[in-house]
């Protein structure tokens, strides 16, 4: 029988073997024998598309507001007291600042992306972006009235485009109903910025282990949507401070009185937020049906505690129902 070469190696390197980690005497090169005496290779790079843009798709957005005539509208609607003859007019300046928001730079800051890219500005057709500087200022300058002067335009233009809630495919009958869903928000700021204050802000953008206390200064504006199209219609902004419910009521009186006459029956939804006795009270009272959630206070938790009949409506769900006194003569259902 031949001798078995690998065998007879490992027995001779056993009896040498004194124990511990052995030194590796041989290296072995990671590099390609092939390699050697061999140049890198040289790649060359170049660059031929200059005329390049993230924001192809702009082109459309300028169709939008050339079809409706956004500029012009701004123009002949916005009014700002004492501002002269400057660079960017009043609406060429909104415009640039609609682009950025459609393309979702909301931040002066943000918006000097479209002040580089000249390729964006030749394809939606404008002769420069402003810098940072301009918009801050101009920004900072703007009052309630004109805010409230957007407001009211941006109402006008959810109608025209809406035709005061007439769609083409039921051109013979409107609307009747509508529903209002009403909502808020928190946005935190940096810095000192005017009716900014610090308040309950469920995810403070620095604290995430301090949800639902103060963090950061912040704004909470009041907003309303249309629930079957959801559009904006109007809003309010609030101090960080401000509780979900505050100035509520006088927002909802002046939405139902902006609203088209041919809508007769006005829907509301809100979430816990916005469960207050004077609302409700109003809202009885004007006939506007709503569904309101209420918070688990401890007078709510005591009435379902006391609640025997509970019906199954199948999913592992079971409802009941229960009164809630708005005053003397009203009472109303409060499904669990």
């Amino acid at each position: 029988m031949p001798p078995n070469v690998v065998i007879e190696r490992h027995s001779k390197n056993q009896q040498n073997y004194k124990g511990g980690t052995q030194k590796v005497k041989q290296r072995v090169s990671q590099k390609d024998a092939k390699s050697k005496g061999q140049k890198a290779v040289t790649v060359e790079e170049q660059f031929t598309g200059r005329n390049l843009t993230r924001f192809g798709g702009a082109g459309l957005i300028k169709r939008f507001f050339k079809r409706h005539r956004i500029e012009q509208m701004l123009d002949k609607k916005i009014k700002v007291e004492g501002r002269g003859t400057r660079k960017y007019s009043l609406s060429a300046l909104l415009v640039r600042c609609l682009y950025g928001m459609f393309l979702g730079y909301s931040r002066p800051y943000h918006m000097k992306i479209l002040r580089a890219d000249k390729v964006f500005q030749k394809i939606v057709g404008l002769c420069g972006f402003p810098v940072q500087l301009t918009i801050s200022r101009f920004l900072s300058s703007v009052k309630v009235s004109v805010a409230k002067q957007i407001s009211a335009l941006n109402f006008d233009f959810i109608m025209k485009l809406r035709k005061q809630y007439k769609p083409a495919w039921r051109a013979d009958r409107s609307y009747r109903e509508i529903t209002l869903d009403l909502d808020s928000h928190v946005i935190p700021v940096y810095g000192n910025q005017q009716r900014a204050a610090m308040g309950y802000n469920p995810n403070p953008p620095d604290c995430p282990r301090r949800a639902g206390k103060k963090g950061r200064k912040s704004y909470h504006p009041l907003l309303c949507f249309v629930g079957e199209t959801r559009d904006y219609i109007g809003g309010v902004l609030r101090s960080g401070k401000r509780h979900s419910s505050y100035k509520c009521i006088e927002f909802v009186k002046g939405l139902v009185k902006k609203l088209p006459s041919h809508i007769k029956k006005i829907r509301l939804r809100a979430d816990s937020g916005f469960f207050n006795t004077e609302l409700i009270k109003y809202l009885v009272k004007e006939g506007i049906k709503f569904a309101i959630v209420v918070p688990m206070q401890p007078w709510v938790q005591r009435k379902i505690r006391h609640m025997r009949a509970w019906h199954s409506i199948g999913w592992g769900i079971r409802v009941s129902e229960c009164s809630y006194i708005v005053n003397r003569s009203t009472a109303l259902r409060m499904p669990v």
